[in-house]
């Protein structure tokens, strides 16, 4: 399997059986067909948006760009190295970018490229990635000045593959990350990402990337130093292909083939895999911007079933929408703006797509999410609860496991602490009934 192409929901978790149907518009992308698709976006804002095209069988590259939200495109020939292709793009505004290459060749190899000009011109950045089997997979940059390139390989022959690189000077030198600051690799540890923007995400000045043997790397200081954490595993072959983050602290992880996980304190522990019931691959997972707990999936497979999944709840609900297209990655850069994209049927058909359905948004659940106040939360031995409203006779209050399992079920009165001694330490989800409203939180018990 390339570098390139490569939920059983909690007891608690409701499964909607009727589709929500998903608005795309094509914006086509100014591409000829056939054999094009759009690997992966780098969406800077509602007008522009830079695009990694490719062609099969043959690495044809292509890079686009709008600036004016898809109406019109530039088409930039993809004029580098011969033997390398275009994996990861990063885009700070309408003329910066930079650019992470690789190829296929054994020993696997990469490239950094700069641009200043929207892309007519591309200068190497040589101090990254030099030594042996080293490739980037992904980049991003704060700023100007700050930035992190990652990778490794998706082929087992080599040991200790995973490479990370930042800079704080727009790339002119590169500072590779080793000793203390990056975590001791598990053999033959790899990045094989069948999505081209899930497989890592930025919160801040935390970055999380994932690896396909289960472990999540994350650093809190821009890439400067690193720490791994393990996700548990699906029954079966598989590994972490995507992840994605709300805050610093709560996010959802993909597992390959089709299950995901979540986590309330920064990935450090996460719940059990639960399998999704879409019946496809999961490639990619990404939070939509300015929302309480909304994420979508996507199977990111050129080809396969034209349908996302979307939870309005940090993962613990799950609703399937019908597409209509195939997608192969996907971003939001709010409730109502994102982009996609897919296969490409002609310079203005297919391609890359524009959200068109409205704002991805649950009033009901937001405001519920967003009034339960939990606390201390990591807790020890006693948790209590807040909410805007208190019935007199109290609440009726449920804490399930990571398996869904009810572990505790009391009634609650304002100020009443509720009791998880005994619990093992994991992440425990309440949930909060009141007429018709539904409360949903997490707390960690350490």
């Amino acid at each position: 399997m390339s570098l390139r192409n490569l939920l059983a929901i909690p007891v608690l978790s409701l499964i909607l059986t009727l589709p929500v149907q998903a608005q795309w518009t094509p914006l086509g992308g100014g591409l000829e067909a056939p054999n094009q698709f759009i690997l992966g976006i780098s969406a800077v804002d509602a007008d522009v948006v830079w695009a990694i095209s490719s062609a099969l069988p043959e690495l044809n590259d292509h890079l686009v760009r709008t600036t004016d939200g898809g109406q019109n495109w530039t088409i930039i020939p993809f004029d580098v190295d011969s033997n390398l292709y275009a994996i990861s793009l990063h885009a700070m505004d309408s003329v910066n970018a930079w650019l992470a290459t690789a190829d296929e060749q054994n020993p696997i190899s990469g490239k950094v490229y700069k641009t200043a000009d929207g892309g007519l011109t591309w200068e190497e950045q040589p101090d990254a990635f030099t030594e042996f089997n080293e490739t980037p997979a992904g980049i991003y940059f704060w700023n100007e000045n700050e930035g992190v390139a990652f990778g490794a390989t998706c082929n087992s022959d080599y040991d200790d593959q995973i490479a990370i690189y930042y800079t704080e000077d727009g790339g002119n030198n590169w500072t590779k990350v080793s000793g203390e600051a990056m975590p001791e690799q598990l053999p033959g540890e790899s990045m094989c990402l069948p999505g081209g923007n899930g497989f890592y995400e930025v919160v801040g000045d935390t970055i999380w990337f994932v690896t396909f043997q289960s472990r999540l790397f994350r650093s809190v200081d821009r890439g400067k130093t690193w720490e791994a954490y393990t996700v548990p595993p699906p029954v079966g072959n598989g590994g972490l292909v995507s992840v994605a983050f709300e805050d610093a602290m709560n996010g959802v992880a993909g597992i390959f083939p089709n299950s995901v996980a979540y986590t309330s304190d920064g990935g450090v522990s996460w719940s059990e895999p639960t399998v999704l019931p879409f019946g496809y691959r999961l490639a990619q997972i990404e939070y939509v911007p300015e929302t309480e707990g909304t994420y979508i999936i996507g199977n990111g497979f050129i080809g396969t079933d034209p349908e996302l999944g979307i939870s309005y709840d940090n993962g613990l609900n799950w609703e399937l929408m019908e597409a209509d297209v195939n997608l192969e990655c996907h971003q939001f850069i709010s409730p109502s703006v994102g982009f996609a994209g897919g296969a490409v049927a002609g310079p203005g058909s297919g391609g890359i797509y524009k959200w068109e359905g409205g704002a991805l948004t649950n009033t009901r659940t937001l405001q519920s999410i967003a009034a339960l106040e939990i606390f201390p939360n990591p807790a020890h031995s006693t948790v209590q609860i807040r909410l805007p409203e208190w019935p007199a006779d109290g609440l009726f209050v449920q804490l399930y496991n990571a398996q869904g399992q009810l572990v505790r079920q009391l009634r609650v009165g304002q100020q009443q602490a509720i009791n998880v001694n005994g619990l093992p330490p994991g992440i425990y989800s309440i949930t909060v009934e009141t007429g018709e409203k539904l409360y949903t939180g997490r707390v960690v018990k350490q």
